[in-house]
Formats: C-alpha cells, structure tokens, sequence
C-alpha cells in the first residue's frame, strides 16, 4: 500500500474491492486497519472485525457465483498482512466451493501454513 505524502490512506490503498454497498464496510475496516497498523498499534479487534466483515463479504460473492471477487478480497488482506486463521481459510474454501471455484477451495487448502 501507498501512502500519501502526509500520511493517510488514501481510497487507492483499498482499490482493488469494487465500491458496491456490500464492500463499503469491508474497505471501511480494512481502511482502518491499515491505519492503525501504520501508526504501530496492534489492532487486534479491528483485525477480528475486519475477518468478520471479509467472512460476510465472501458469503455474498458466494450466493452470487462470483469466485473472482472472493480471490480479490483475500489478495486485499494478505497483502495487508492481516494474520489469516483456520477459520477464515475454512469459510474461504466453503464460499469458492459454493461459488463454483472447486480448485481455488483445494489451493486455498494446500497453502494453509
């Protein structure tokens, strides 16, 4: 992520999630993650909410079919180096498998750490 000169997140550091009403939160949270973490505070229930929200977030892309923007919002929060856990890889394999990404379920499960 790119930080402007006076250093704030700027909405180019969470593009990437399409601004449909259903990713507001999820780019509202991961927006504020950003910014704590960037600030050197360990945002712990921010990161619990922000794993709750992209949980949410993949149900809907799930119902939809819509495995693409799945892989996007998992790319967001690796990239932000959110501390992914068991449970979010479950729900990730369970929506792409729902949304019709059988081998996007089985690659999410071998890159497990």
């Amino acid at each position: 992520f790119e930080r402007r000169s006076d250093g704030v997140l700027s909405e180019s550091d969470v593009e990437g999630l399409e601004p449909k009403d259903e990713q507001v939160a999820l780019n509202n949270v991961l927006r504020s993650f950003l910014n704590l973490k960037g600030a050197g505070v360990e945002p712990q229930k921010t990161r619990e909410y922000l794993l709750k929200s992209a949980a949410e977030y993949m149900h809907s892309c799930a119902s939809r079919s819509d495995a693409h923007h799945i892989w996007k919002a998992y790319k967001r929060l690796e990239k932000a180096q959110v501390g992914l856990d068991n449970k979010f890889y479950n729900t990730m394999m369970s929506c792409l498998l729902d949304a019709g990404d059988a081998k996007g379920a089985v690659d999410i499960f071998k890159s497990i750490p």
